[in-house]
């Protein structure tokens, strides 16, 4: 193996790191190169074939080189000796090269910057998590919609302020969620829509005076790069506040439903029973079924909330400066990764939950949650104006209670005067509600349904998008083991370890 120098040294710099430098920035950059592993093996070997193509490196460089990075792209992540005295993942890699190859490995900086092979390999991992985690959206919002479907005549008391305000179906309730589910689902894919931002061709900062193509990138990494400036690509970071906020609001998503189901699954309510698998024993408290999965969403939503805060702190900072990126892979690739798992998790937790109908139904009247009905009936039978209406209803629920009673009876509906009027007929009342999006069953299930479809629709649109990526990796990889040498050209996607997904790295 060849002995490698710090980069530098002997040439601007008379001296190695410092140790206190090595322990706070090149360990915090190193700390993210598993993360950035393959997606920097796609880029090393897509920058090859380019400088193939415009007739920068010999046969023989050629194959050396791509012999050494296919060999590096299929070694697991783990396994990679990372090593902060070197600097971040590019130089690490860059180090671990030169030791096997000498000086052919510098062949590989010709035309571009660490900056360069570092943000397009984030934004290249970046767009893989975001597909990951537009697929967990669609689970979620397909979950919600189905059960929905299944609760849709299951009676209940819904909440305002945590206390009870109208008689409706708790599918109704989920059916919210899942409409907020599936906007999510389209943030995100907006948001990986928006990360192709990949700066290629920039040189320092102002392009490169090579004769490099740009297609000779692009048409193998199938990412549809939207040229702006290479300033702009290399530096600019809204995109990075979008995917960013785009992985929060998904994950808030899910935590605020986590907060409801964390006070339903209480004695005090018991309308819902998390399954046994999603709960976690007390060590002292033998009669303990702790809910821990809606805790674990409760605490990874402000973990996100942290890490997007963190993202619009450092991006605030003047242009063409590190510190806007020295956090930003690790921070946001591994909020991404953990926010796709909670996501995950809150569909599981809805899909497996017990529901307690009947005890939904028992309470659904508790705390007059037919009132407003009965002041709007009074007010059209009578012909009295509405707020007449809600003082006498009002005045009836008050003296109902004093009398110790949590609901009207039907001498209290008869003293109102209104014709036809039962207690406790949840059917009535809420199939009376038949405004699009209202709890009435039938629009409750047709809307759910409708929902089911575009999961579908979007859940193709994932598939293919993922199978367009798979195909690029695939055809790359087969490119550059045929120039190589002494590597099988696979013909099919996931075909040999040397054909591996680009969402699948993980």
């Amino acid at each position: 193996m060849t002995s490698v120098p710090y980069l530098g040294l002997g040439g601007r710099l008379a001296s190695g790191p410092s140790e206190l430098l090595v322990r706070s920035g090149f360990s915090t950059e190193t700390a993210y190169g598993p993360l950035l592993h393959r997606s920097l093996g796609i880029v090393d070997i897509t920058h090859v074939l380019a400088l193939v193509d415009a007739g920068l490196l010999d046969a023989t460089g050629t194959a050396t080189l791509l012999d050494a990075l296919l060999d590096l792209y299929r070694l697991d992540p783990s396994e990679f000796p990372w090593d902060p005295t070197h600097g971040d993942p590019y130089n690490g890699r860059e180090h671990h090269l030169a030791a096997r190859l000498g000086s052919v490995a510098g062949r590989l900086h010709l035309g571009r910057t660490r900056r360069e092979a570092e943000r397009c390999a984030f934004w290249l991992a970046t767009r893989d998590s975001l597909l990951r985690l537009h697929h967990a959206c669609v689970g979620l919002t397909s979950v919600l919609a189905r059960r929905s479907v299944g609760l849709a005549e299951a009676w209940w008391a819904d909440m305002t302020y945590l206390q009870p305000a109208q008689v409706s179906t708790f599918g109704h309730y989920l059916l919210s969620s899942a409409h907020e589910a599936e906007r999510q689902t389209d943030r995100v894919r907006r948001a990986r829509e928006a990360a192709t931002g990949l700066p290629v061709l920039a040189g320092g900062v102002a392009g490169t005076s090579l004769p490099l193509h740009r297609s000779s990138y692009l048409e193998r990494l199938g990412v549809p790069v939207q040229v702006t400036t290479t300033r702009d690509a290399m530096w600019a970071t809204d995109t990075l506040v979008e995917v960013a906020v785009s992985a929060c609001q998904a994950v808030l998503t899910a935590s605020r439903l986590a907060e409801d189901l964390l006070v339903f699954c209480s004695p005090a309510f018991d309308y819902i029973r998390l399954h046994d698998a999603h709960c976690r024993a007390s060590v002292h408290l033998p009669q303990k079924r702790n809910p821990y999965a809606l805790t674990v969403l409760r605490g990874g939503a402000s973990f996100a909330i942290g890490r997007v805060t963190g993202v619009l702190t450092t991006v605030r900072t003047p242009t063409a400066q590190s510190d806007n990126w020295l956090h930003t892979y690790g921070e946001v690739l591994s909020m991404l990764e953990y926010v796709t798992v909670l996501v995950s998790l809150m569909a599981e937790v809805v899909d497996h939950m017990e529901v307690h109908t009947e005890r939904l139904a028992e309470r659904a009247s508790a705390g007059f949650t037919d009132a407003a009905e009965r002041a709007e009936g009074l007010a059209v039978a009578s012909g009295i104006d509405y707020r007449t209406a809600y003082r006498r209803v009002g005045a009836l629920a008050t003296a109902a209670e004093q009398r110790g009673e949590d609901r009207f009876s039907e001498a209290d509906l008869s003293e109102l005067g209104i014709p036809h009027a039962r207690p406790d007929d949840h059917a009535e009342t809420v199939g009376a509600r038949r405004v699009p999006g209202g709890a009435d069953p039938f629009q409750v299930r047709r809307s759910a349904r409708r929902l089911e479809r575009r999961a579908a629709s979007r859940r193709r649109w994932n598939e293919r998008e993922a199978g367009h990526a798979a195909t690029a990796v695939a055809g790359l990889l087969a490119e550059g083991a045929a120039l190589a040498g002494g590597y099988p050209a696979a013909t099919e996607p996931g075909e040999g370890d040397e054909v591996m997904s680009a969402a699948s790295w993980t």
